[in-house]
């Protein structure tokens, strides 16, 4: 079900909408399957040509486990919602901290959705689009 999602696909920046941080000027996504985890890192660069990387991996079970990655979080769990649609979450105190929602749009593209929240406790969205 989520062979859909493996590749790696190029980010389109002129479709990026951004509510938080530099908007990219070029980027890529690689999604990657090892044994049953999905691994997930997103590279992108901006207009004064400095790199960011978002690194995730977890198995798509929808079960929730000691959260392991970079940063704060408490416990997280990947789940394929519908079998063009997967959401991340990690959580802090029981809250939302930081989501990624990725989808398979119906002209092929993938819609990466990540979701932070703020120290004010506030959520921002950035909304990437890329293609194979």
């Amino acid at each position: 079900m989520i062979e859909q999602f493996l590749g790696d696909w190029q980010l389109l920046p002129e479709r990026a909408d951004i509510e938080f941080g530099s908007p990219p000027v070029s980027g890529h996504c690689l999604i990657s399957e090892e044994d049953d985890t999905l691994v997930i890192s997103f590279f992108s660069k901006n207009e004064r040509d400095v790199e960011k990387k978002h690194h995730y991996e977890q198995v798509p079970d929808g079960k929730f486990r000691p959260y392991t990655g970079k940063g704060s979080g408490d416990e997280d769990c990947l789940e394929l919602k519908k079998p063009n649609l997967l959401e991340a979450i990690i959580l802090k105190d029981s809250e939302v901290f930081f989501s990624k929602t990725l989808e398979i749009k119906p002209d092929g593209c993938l819609k990466l959705i990540m979701t932070s929240a703020l120290p004010s406790h506030e959520l921002v969205s950035n909304t990437y689009y890329f293609e194979k």
